[in-house]
């Protein structure tokens, strides 16, 4: 009978043990420093289109609307409907993408609000040398403009 010696034998198996350890705690620290960039990156993109949704009600407000004289309807809205239009993608990219059921509905919400907001502002600037209908369309867009700001700091909450 031969004698072995077990202590290599031993320090071998806990070596690979030890490295077998190693590796997944390499590759758990890994993903979860994955998943906190991926999160970091939808909390900007967040960030950059509720900014710009932010400054859109301010542009849009019908409360100032009503006091630009003189300018056509057309002039006053084309540039907000464009940015509108770009801000959507955004807005319907959270809304598609954000792992919480609450930050997608209050996206979609307010998208279409958004869109409320600017084709109700824009009826008015339109009606304004009819004072009767544009009183109604001024409420209607102050209207949409509050509930607007509403669900901006609803989805900011979520947020």
């Amino acid at each position: 009978m031969v004698a072995t010696d077990w202590a290599p034998v031993v320090q071998t198996g806990i070596g690979a043990v030890a490295a077998l350890g190693g590796g997944f705690a390499a590759a758990w620290m890994q993903g979860r420093a994955a998943f906190k960039l991926e999160r970091q990156r939808r909390r900007e993109e967040a960030a950059d289109a509720l900014a710009e949704v932010t400054r859109l009600l301010e542009d849009v407000n019908p409360t100032w609307l009503r006091f630009s004289t003189g300018v056509y309807a057309n002039e006053a809205m084309r540039p907000h409907a464009t940015r509108r239009a770009a801000l959507r993608v955004k807005l319907l990219r959270l809304a598609a993408g954000h792992p919480s059921r609450r930050v997608r509905r209050l996206s979609r919400q307010l998208d279409r609000m958004l869109t409320n907001l600017v084709g109700s502002s824009w009826a008015y600037l339109d009606a304004r040398s009819d004072e009767n209908s544009a009183d109604d369309l001024l409420t209607a867009a102050q209207g949409h403009h509050q509930a607007a700001e509403r669900l901006l700091g609803r989805l900011l909450g979520a947020l």
